[in-house]
């Protein structure tokens, strides 16, 4: 059986948001039934393909590190605290 996927309350408000002015601007009720599809889409059928993408990423970035290759750690010098410069003074 597939779960209903829910969306967070802020995407719920976009999608309805953007579904208003969809009606608002378009007249034509296929083309608005397209967009909407569309709007749809995106958030509910990119779900999968993100988390593929998302595992796909960190695996890249845990070989990276192991060749080697990530960027080196570059440590800035810290602020003195003002008992340190006081007491130089």
């Amino acid at each position: 059986m597939k779960e209903k996927t829910r969306l967070p309350k802020s995407v719920k408000k976009f999608i309805r948001k953007e579904k208003a002015r969809i009606r608002r601007e378009i007249l034509n009720l296929e083309e608005q039934q397209k967009l909407i599809d569309q709007l749809y889409k995106r958030f509910l059928g990119e779900g999968a393909e993100r988390e593929e993408k998302e595992v796909k990423d960190k695996k890249d970035k845990k070989t990276e590190k192991e060749r080697g290759r990530a960027k080196p750690i570059i440590q800035t010098p810290q602020k003195k605290s003002q008992k340190e410069v006081i007491s130089k003074v």
